[in-house]
């Protein structure tokens, strides 16, 4: 039977996709999962789902159909890794957004 449920995000979370690198060097050598190199302090992410509490900033990341329109920055260590019936969900608290990625012209 495949599980076709989804985490839905409340109390101001945002259900995210982060944007990582594999575990992979230069050379094409794969490093064991659990090797841990300098990371970057800030990541993108894209938003899958968002709370119907999140403040209105984030309404647009709720219905917006670009992936462009719904790409975030926020900050590595505060994302939240939920691991429910064999699949990963990824959550990040508003406050811990930092940004949403827009193009020039956008408000």
């Amino acid at each position: 039977m495949v599980n076709l449920t989804r985490l839905k995000p409340v109390n101001r979370h945002l259900l995210i996709l982060p944007h990582t690198k594999k575990n992979e060097t230069q050379s094409g050598v794969v490093l064991p999962e659990d090797y841990q190199p300098e990371r970057d302090e800030f990541v993108e992410a894209t938003v899958i789902d968002v709370a119907e509490d999140c403040g209105k900033q984030f309404s647009s990341l709720r219905y917006g159909t670009i992936d462009l329109e719904k790409k975030i920055i926020v900050q590595r260590s505060m994302i939240l890794e939920v691991k429910i019936s064999e699949r990963t969900h990824y959550l990040i608290l508003e406050n811990y957004v930092l940004g949403i990625v827009r193009r020039i012209n956008e408000d």
